[in-house]
């Protein structure tokens, strides 16, 4: 996760590393948070990178008990 963010901002993407989202609650409880932008260039890195650890991409909307989380990439 820190190289896939190390590797984020080089590539010129704003990140923040967060805690994993309740309604996803996979991995070691860290994650990644970056703008939809960014997608193509985290895809590049992922799969440079080739993390055995890595879940998938997701998108999150909603606030506390309302969250839609939907799987964009694996």
């Amino acid at each position: 996760m820190m190289s896939f963010d190390t590797a984020l901002r080089r590539g010129g993407v704003e990140t923040d590393i967060i805690p994993t989202p309740k309604a996803i609650a996979l991995g070691c409880g860290l994650s990644v948070e970056f703008p939809a932008e960014g997608i193509n260039t985290a895809k590049a890195i992922i799969k440079a990178l080739n993390p055995s650890t890595f879940e998938g991409f997701y998108t999150i909307a909603g606030e506390g008990k309302r969250v839609k989380v939907q799987k964009i990439f694996e």
